[in-house]
Order: structure tokens, then sequence, then C-alpha cells
């Protein structure tokens, strides 16, 4: 009965050892090999554009309503409130703005 015991021990000693060697061999592999690297692109790809002609420009502003729209930029309703002021200056007397 004793040396079934101790020839289970064994074997489990046994195994436990060549766990510990394949362990050491492949840490041992894995720090010597040279690092791989992979680098993406950062500018990637444009997609396919399509062109497509300008709108035909209007002969006259006449009957028409132009809207000053803020952009909701920082600053830009100084833009937005000049604009608004001079375009009835520069425009028609029957334009609705």
């Amino acid at each position: 009965m004793k040396s079934k015991k101790l020839l289970i021990g064994k074997t489990k000693l046994l195994r436990l050892a060549i766990c510990l060697v394949l362990v050491l061999i492949l840490t041992a592999t894995a720090l010597t090999a040279e690092p791989v690297y992979e680098v993406l692109n950062p500018r990637g790809t444009a997609p396919d554009v399509t062109q497509v002609p300008l709108s035909p420009r209007l002969q006259d502003l006449g009957g028409k309503v132009i809207y000053v729209i803020d952009s909701g930029i920082y600053g830009a309703f100084v833009f937005t409130e000049k604009l608004a002021e001079l375009l009835p200056k520069y425009l028609p007397p029957d334009f609705d703005t």
C-alpha cells in the first residue's frame, strides 16, 4: 500500500515538473522574441464623392426672405446681429428681412 501512494506521488511530482519546465521554456521564448507592433494609418480613407452642380443664381432678391441664424459658435451672435443691422441698408425697400 505504501508503494502505491509513493508511486502516485511521484507521478504527480513528474507532471508538475513537466508543466514547470514547459512554462519556463514558453516564458523564455516569449521574452527573447522580437516584439511585433501593429500600426494603423491615422489618415484613413476618404469615401468616393459625387459632384453635384451648384444651383442657378437668382436674378434678383425681390419677394424673397432672408433669415439670419446664429450658428451657436461662441461669438457668432456679434456677426449675426451686425449682419441683421446692415442688410436692410443694402437691400431694396420692398425686401422682407
